[in-house]
């Protein structure tokens, strides 16, 4: 909640400061989900400080009117970078449980397939299901089979983060050629 707070309270800010409007919360909202999920810390202010840097960073690291990094991605790299001791990323959640990965990747699929986005997250989808197989296969060790697709992480990441409108290529070639080569 604090994430959420931060982010939304930020984007109402800067978005009347740098545009003399209100703005929609969608993003902050969206961005202060990712963080809150994203961020483990005994304390509270690493995940109120992620929110403001991360939506900090659409207003301040621009080219040509867009903002250039995903601002969560963007403000958990700064922290990580700047309080080590103090915060860490959220390694697994939910355990293995695959009601949670089915509703998941169903409503994530949905989301992107009616918001237009699917062809960005489709080929990521299919690289990370069949390398850990290929793996598996070049090096003869079962345990190469296994793949992130199920934590919560990698969900967040190739159904919201990747397909953030304002952070992909403009091309659907470069998208789909973009998540074929990998995250990043």
């Amino acid at each position: 909640m604090l994430a959420i707070a931060a982010a939304i309270i930020t984007e109402l800010i800067l978005g009347r400061i740098f545009f003399g409007k209100w703005l929609n919360l969608a993003s902050a909202y969206i961005t202060g989900i990712s963080v809150g999920i994203l961020v483990r810390s005994p304390a509270y202010w690493p995940y109120a400080l992620c929110g403001v840097i991360s939506i900090m960073s659409k207003y301040v690291l621009r080219v040509k009117g867009r903002h250039i990094w995903n601002p969560s991605n963007f403000g958990i790299a700064v922290l990580l970078f700047l309080a080590p001791e103090t915060m860490a990323i959220l390694s697994i959640q939910w355990g293995n449980n695959l009601l949670p990965i089915v509703v998941i990747w169903t409503l994530g699929s949905i989301i992107i397939w009616r918001a237009r986005r699917f062809h960005i997250s489709a080929p990521m989808l299919f690289r990370s299901s069949c390398s850990p197989f290929l793996r598996s296969w070049i090096t003869g060790d079962p345990a190469g089979g296994s793949g992130a697709n199920h934590r919560p992480m990698y969900q967040l990441f190739v159904f919201f983060m990747i397909t953030d409108p304002k952070t992909t290529v403009r091309s659907r070639t470069g998208q789909c050629v973009l998540r074929l080569r990998g995250p990043g």
